[in-house]
């Protein structure tokens, strides 16, 4: 990851990531591929970061009514269509995260 020493903020839509060196990997870093939290203003100052862990915006086709921190997430499909994705073939998915680290088992 490339480090970001000083954001100027260009206007509302844009900013300007200042480093020491090039980053050819920040386009990938700060789009959607990369899970990148962005937060409507709105949301954000009438709910605040604990109205958003409850209702997280951003999940794209799926609308998310379970989610546990550092354990599991569930989506389910929100009505379609998508502005972007269009409708959804899945109706529902679930991302987990172990609780312990894998055991780890290499031939010697």
């Amino acid at each position: 990851m490339c480090a970001v020493q000083r954001l100027a903020v260009v206007h509302d839509h844009e900013i300007v990531r200042h480093g020491q060196v090039p980053c050819l990997d920040m386009p990938l870093s700060s789009s959607s591929a990369a899970n990148v939290l962005i937060v409507r203003t709105a949301q954000w100052d009438k709910d605040g970061e604990r109205g958003y862990e409850r209702t997280p915006a951003g999940t794209g086709p799926y609308r998310c009514p379970e989610r546990q921190l550092s354990r599991d997430v569930l989506d389910e499909r929100a009505p379609p269509p998508h502005w972007k994705a269009g409708v959804m073939d899945g109706h529902a998915r679930q991302m987990t995260w172990p609780l312990e680290e894998p055991t780890r088992v290499a031939p010697r």
